[in-house]
């Protein structure tokens, strides 16, 4: 009994080992390749201490209550010291050439006037700090998703630096306040004294 016409374009089973060969390879090598991406996305994080980073230090410092300051130097070391990192300070000519040379994923600058604005926000008029980070639009779609995602870690590591720079400081003048109001007391005491 001959089969049917649209029986024989149903039967879709291969007639000979290398078309069977084929199909399997078809289904098995994306399978593959989809393992093998997952494999490489799957913890970024725990390879970036091997990436290397720029940081660009132009900050001139500012005078803060007649002392200068230099905090892009304090951010600097910070960023230096972070172990998941491994963050390296150059001259803004040699890391705009290694970024473009693809030697760093990417180069965080920290402007002329940082210090100068993160001196103003605790006076009248006051400036928002800013860091420029910058990334080799060549370094493929993994450089952005991890850049992009050490944004917030960088911007945690400068905000403690500068809470830490001020918290310094107000606790030095809280203790001058406080040594200001004793010789305050005393010569209160003093003027009582010559009174009574």
């Amino acid at each position: 009994m001959e089969r049917s016409r649209a029986a024989r374009i149903l039967d879709w089973r291969p007639a000979s080992a290398l078309a069977r060969i084929v199909i399997v390879l078809c289904l098995v090598i994306p399978l593959l390749l989809a393992a093998t991406f997952m494999w490489s996305m799957w913890d970024p994080a725990k390879t970036l201490p091997n990436v290397p980073l720029a940081v660009v230090n132009e900050d001139k410092g500012a005078e803060n209550g007649g002392e200068f300051q230099v905090v892009g130097d304090q951010v600097v070391q910070g960023l230096l010291e972070t172990e998941y990192l491994d963050f390296e300070e150059l001259p803004a000519d040699e890391a705009q050439l290694g970024l473009t040379k693809g030697d760093y994923l990417f180069v965080v600058t920290i402007p002329e006037d940082f210090s100068e604005r993160t001196v103003s926000l605790i006076t009248d008029n006051p400036r928002q700090s800013e860091v420029l980070v910058e990334y080799n639009d060549y370094g493929g779609t993994n450089g952005k998703i991890i850049t992009s995602s050490l944004i917030p870690q960088l911007q945690a590591e400068i905000s403690s630096t500068i809470s830490e720079t001020y918290a310094t400081e107000t606790l030095t003048g809280l203790n001058s306040l406080g040594d200001g109001i004793k010789r305050a007391a005393d010569g209160a005491g003093q003027i009582d004294d010559g009174l009574g």
